[in-house]
C-alpha cells in the first residue's frame, strides 16, 4: 500500500461506513488509546509515553473527523497528514518550518511502500473515525 494512495484504495470509505455503522449502532467504541492493539499503532521501536500516545489519539480523532467533513482528497492525503502529527508528536517544537517539512518528506518517501506502516495508519483512522460516531 502506497501512502500517496493508489486506484481501490478505499480508506475514506472505510472510513465513512465505521463512522456510520457505529453512528447507527449508537455504541461507544470508548478513547482509541484504551482499545488499540498493539498491531493498530504505528510502527516503533520505543514505546511512546501513555501521555503521548492520547495526544496523539486526539490528533488522529481530528484527523479523521477531518476526513469524514471531505477536507482531504485522497486517502494518501489523510495518511500523510498522520505522518506529519508523528512528527510534530516526537518532535513538537524542536522543529521549524523548514525542517519539519524535510522530516516528514523523508518519513513519507521511507514509508511509501511499508505495507505494515500503511495498515497501521488505516487501522488508526479507521478506529478514529469509528469512534467519532459513537
Amino acid at each position: 500500500m502506497k501512502i500517496h494512495g493508489h486506484a481501490g484504495d478505499d480508506l475514506l470509505q472505510r472510513m465513512q461506513e465505521a463512522h456510520e455503522r457505529q453512528r447507527v449502532e449508537g455504541g461507544t467504541v470508548g478513547g482509541m488509546a484504551a482499545d488499540r492493539t498493539e498491531g493498530a499503532r504505528p510502527a516503533d521501536a520505543i514505546e511512546p509515553p501513555e501521555s503521548t500516545a492520547r495526544a496523539l489519539d486526539a490528533r488522529v480523532r481530528d484527523i479523521a473527523n477531518r476526513a469524514l467533513a471531505g477536507e482531504f482528497a485522497t486517502s494518501g492525503e489523510v495518511r500523510e497528514a498522520v505522518i506529519g502529527e508523528i512528527v510534530d508528536e516526537r518532535f513538537g517544537e524542536g522543529l521549524d518550518l523548514s525542517t519539519r517539512r524535510d522530516m516528514t518528506r523523508v518519513l513519507r518517501d521511507a514509508l511509501a511502500d511499508d505495507p505494515e506502516f500503511g495498515r497501521q495508519v488505516d487501522d488508526m483512522l479507521v478506529m478514529a473515525a469509528s469512534d467519532l460516531g459513537g
